[in-house]
Formats: structure tokens, sequence, C-alpha cells
């Protein structure tokens, strides 16, 4: 920790701007992204006149611009350097600091604020807040294996994609087909909820509906369809609940420390049986919540720090290490946008004004919608370089 006068040092240095200026200017907010114009101006990182200055879809209060995982809004409030990790030169990084000595560091503090008046969602909306399908429905009903495939873009066009998965990849829906109809392209979605898009994993959930018969019939369809069309496919996207509970094919539960084995498994089998024309993008799957934020921000309206979760360690998330890996394996592509979801710790469950999550384990779709930039950025990356 600084000593007194170091700290007191840090914190006149960062009341230099604010002292020369009204105080009317000095809390000035034009662009109404949670950071002041003189915060905004001082540092030179951000433009005071835009809500999102690099466009990635993330207002520029909740970026982490230094990577010491203490969000902008977060640097302000502690009056340290958004563009240096540790702003005292101390060896304790910004978020660790206890910059009002009141016993918590920076980065708890960061998340404390009330709901937001205009919350979009609202939490009475939020359950219900998926991502727009144009009117299609596109996913098989609970106990069916029917292969529904819904069409976005340009039908006609020479480069098609397709985004397969469960609940999770659905929830991506309006961001992938916004980023296939910017490009002309095809998009080709094949959902089907609480069913790994994985060749051999089984879950309890597959179980709880009919034994998993409805499920393993439709990877069998959606794989054989894939393979039809070979060469006509471009790209395939696929991302999933990676936090369900595993089982074997009759049902017996598979228990920790075997889970990472099933899932590489899973991966390889699955990639295995895709073209190797095709460009292949395994999305990690969202971060994890400790409880359900909704009904969470419900109770505490005046402090949404009590519903938020520490980010998980990159050393403790042994089931996504797995799927990375298998896939890296096979050549193909394992990407994340979970530091869009969860740019610093603890994780926000909202950003700005909008609501992050419906439940514990679905973004909303508002969330999605927003952060089509980033996912354009990872698909456009991946299937023409650009």
């Amino acid at each position: 920790m600084p000593t007194p006068a170091r700290r007191i040092a840090v914190l006149l240095a960062g009341l230099i701007l604010v002292t020369a200026v009204p105080l009317s200017a000095s809390a000035a907010d034009s662009d109404r992204d949670g950071l002041t114009d003189a915060f905004e101006a001082r540092w030179g990182l951000t433009d005071p006149r835009r809500r999102d200055s690099d466009g990635d879809g993330i207002i520029d209060s909740e970026e982490d611009l230094d990577g010491d995982r203490l969000g902008n809004r977060g640097e302000q409030r502690a009056g340290t350097d958004p563009g240096t990790r540790d702003t005292d030169g101390d060896g304790t990084p910004d978020n660790l600091e206890d910059h009002d000595g009141d016993g918590k560091t920076n980065a708890r503090e960061q998340v404390v604020r009330r709901v937001p008046a205009g919350l979009k969602p609202t939490l009475r909306a939020a359950p219900r807040d998926r991502p727009r399908t144009k009117g299609k429905w596109c996913t098989p009903a609970r106990a069916s294996s029917k292969l529904v495939k819904c069409h976005f873009g340009d039908v006609d066009s020479d480069t098609t994609i397709v985004l397969m998965g469960d609940s999770h990849a659905m929830a991506w829906t309006e961001a992938a087909w916004r980023a296939a109809e910017a490009r002309g392209w095809h998009l080709v979605t094949l959902f089907k909820a609480s069913c790994p898009p994985l060749r051999g994993v089984y879950t309890f959930g597959m179980h709880n509906t009919d034994r998993g018969a409805s499920c393993r019939a439709w990877r069998h369809k959606a794989y054989e369809w894939i393979g039809q069309r070979g060469s006509k496919i471009d790209a395939l996207m696929t991302t999933f609940d990676d936090s369900a509970a595993l089982a074997r094919s009759n049902g017996q539960k598979i228990g920790p420390g075997r889970r990472e084995g099933v899932w590489a498994t899973g991966v390889r089998r699955s990639l295995k049986a895709i073209p190797e024309s095709v460009e292949v993008i395994v999305l990690a799957d969202v971060p994890r919540n400790r409880t359900d934020p909704v009904p969470c921000l419900k109770r505490h309206r005046k402090d949404m720090s009590a519903c938020v979760t520490a980010r998980e360690p990159f050393g403790l998330r042994t089931v996504e290490k797995a799927i990375r890996d298998a896939t890296h394996q096979q050549g193909q592509h394992f990407l994340t946008l979970n530091d869009k979801l969860c740019p610093y710790s603890p994780c926000p469950v909202v950003q700005g004004d909008t609501l992050i999550w419906r439940d514990k384990k679905h973004i909303t779709g508002t969330i999605a919608r927003r952060l089509t930039p980033s996912f354009k950025s990872l698909l456009y990356d991946v299937v023409d370089g650009d």
C-alpha cells in the first residue's frame, strides 16, 4: 500500500484539471457514458463526445484499457490513470488499491451503484429479452429432432455461414444475421435447446426430456446436412453451455475431474466430422454467475455490487482450456467475446444502462445486439481476414 504522502500526491494530481474548471463543467458528461468530460479530456484515451470511442459495442466507462481489472468508471472513482496498471508505482495494481481507506479494494467498489433508472431491458422484461429472429421460429420443440433451418441475408450469396448450437448459440442470432447482411452473406442457423452440438456429449438436460433420443437424432441430421453441403459452407460457428451437468449415454452422472476429457473428445469427434474446407469457430461459452442477476437486482436496487461475480481466473477455467486445446489440435479457431461481456473483475451485471443477463446463464438480446460490432470483427477476421 502507498504511504499517506504518496496517496495524497496521486489524488492531488488527479484533481489538477478538475480544480481548473467550474464544478458544473467538471461534472459534465456530454455523451452520457458515465465518464465526465474532464476525465476523458485529461487522459485522452476516449472521446468525450462519443459513448463508444472504439466502436466495439462497449461504452467507454466499461472498458478496461490498461488491463488492471479496473474499468474506466472505477478508475475515475478512484482517481487513478486508466492507461496505467499501477498509477502510483508502488507495485500494487490499481484494482487492488484502496483509494479511500475503507477496507474495500477499488475493484470491489467500482460496481457499487444503483440500478439505472432507464435500464434496458427492464428487470421485469429481462427473462423474455431474447434475440430478434425476424419472426422466425428457429428451433424444434423440446422432444423433437426436426432440423429447423432458418435463413438470413442473401440466400443466393457465394458465402454461406452456419451458426449451430444450443440456447447459448441462439443468443447470438441477431448479431450473426446483422454481420451476414452487412457483407451480403447467407446465414443458416441450426439450433436445439438443451442439446450440446457435440458428438458423444450427453447432459442431464437431454435425459430429462426423452433420454436424449431427440438430441442424438438432431445432431445426426445436423452433421449429415453439413456434410452434404460441404464446399458450399464457408464457415461454421458453434457455441454451447459448457457448464451443463454431464452424463453418460445411459444417464449415469459424470463427476468432476472427468468433464474436461468428455468435452475435449466431443470437440475432436465433431470437428473431424466437418468437411476440411469449412472454417470452424468454436466460441467460448459466456461467463458464469454465482446467482441469477435478475431477482438479485430486484432485491438490491440501491447497490448492484451485491449481485456480481468475480471473474474466474484463467487457470481455473479447465473446461474452457480443454475445449480450446482440442479445437486448436484440429486446426480450427477458438475465439471469445467474454472480454466484452466481462471487461474487468468482478464482472458487471449491467454495462452503462444495459442489462447483460436475462437469467443465470443466458445473456439478454439487448447486450448481444450491442455487441454486434465485436461479433462482426471476430467473424470477418476468420472468413475473409478483414
